[in-house]
């Protein structure tokens, strides 16, 4: 009787045993598991990187003049606005892809190359958010714009150091001019990086000689895509820029850049655009660029 005692729960222990085996060995050791870095004290899990595509838009305008686009899943970015005469274009083209939203409107400086289509932008699409520089001088444009801006409560962000923000799986840095007056409007330009994944893209405005003496003193990371500062003019600090950054890809937003210039970019390898011709298309995600041109 004792014997079959033992031998009974014997078999008990081992079919245990048998069931705990076969559950543990169906647990696929192949999956992924969310991981928590360090930096996720609050229990909160790591995103994982680049799963969704930016396109980023030069849109083609009659003369040389900035509107670019970045368009994702998670919405819109627009930077500058072009002249008044290339209005119709920016809107056929954001009708065309169905655009009613600008989640942020970055104008990089009062120029009306830069911002003379804004009020009839914000007139006939939804703007959410808009980046200006501070400046100190007097542009009737500029005046105008920032009454439309306060009549229909749109708030207006004027940043004194690097500003942070994201879009979706966008990552953007604005960097604002250093000094409180300079005696051109381009030196005041906002410059933005943006960054996809391992992708970056900086978007340097119409940034001359002081301007670019303080971006030189930036550490920046890799650069696949330049907007290429002031229309590819050369200024103080353009071909030592250009050396600093060497881009993969770099748009000039006018029809021709000056020699000296595209003499710079082909050193470094870079490969140029021109954004008077057509409209530049690059598509990022998020870990290499392709041209779409």
């Amino acid at each position: 009787m004792k014997n079959r005692k033992i031998k009974f729960l014997l078999c008990v222990v081992q079919t245990a045993i048998i069931l705990c085996f076969g559950a543990c060995s169906s647990f696929d050791h192949t999956s992924t598991l969310p991981q928590i870095s360090q930096s996720d004290a609050a229990g909160s899990l790591q995103e994982p990187v680049g799963t969704d595509n930016v396109k980023i838009f030069f849109l083609k305008t009659k003369d040389d003049a900035d509107c670019i686009v970045l368009q994702s899943s998670a919405g819109v970015i627009m930077i500058d606005t072009a002249e008044e005469q290339d209005v119709s274009f920016i809107t056929a083209w954001l009708n065309s892809e169905k655009i009613q939203q600008i989640d942020c409107l970055i104008l990089t400086h009062p120029d009306k190359d830069h911002i003379g289509g804004a009020v009839q932008l914000v007139d006939q699409f939804t703007v959410k958010q808009v980046i200006e520089p501070k400046y100190d001088g007097e542009k009737e444009q500029l005046t105008i714009l920032n009454n439309v801006l306060e009549s229909k409560r749109i708030p207006v962000l004027y940043p004194t150091q690097p500003y942070d923000f994201t879009l979706g799986e966008i990552k953007i840095t604005i960097y604002p001019p250093e000094q409180q007056s300079y005696s051109g409007e381009n030196n005041y330009s906002l410059v933005t990086l943006v960054r996809h994944g391992s992708v970056n893209m900086l978007f340097a405005g119409d940034a001359e000689k002081k301007r670019l003496a303080e971006l030189l003193q930036q550490q920046w990371p890799a650069i696949n895509l330049l907007k290429a500062p002031y229309h590819g003019r050369l200024t103080g600090n353009s071909v030592a820029f250009i050396e600093q950054i060497a881009p993969q890809y770099a748009v000039i937003t006018a029809l021709q850049a000056d020699e000296e210039i595209k003499a710079a970019y082909e050193k470094q390898g870079t490969d140029l655009y021109y954004s008077c011709l057509n409209t530049v298309v690059f598509i990022s995600d998020g870990e290499n660029i392709t041209n779409l041109s």
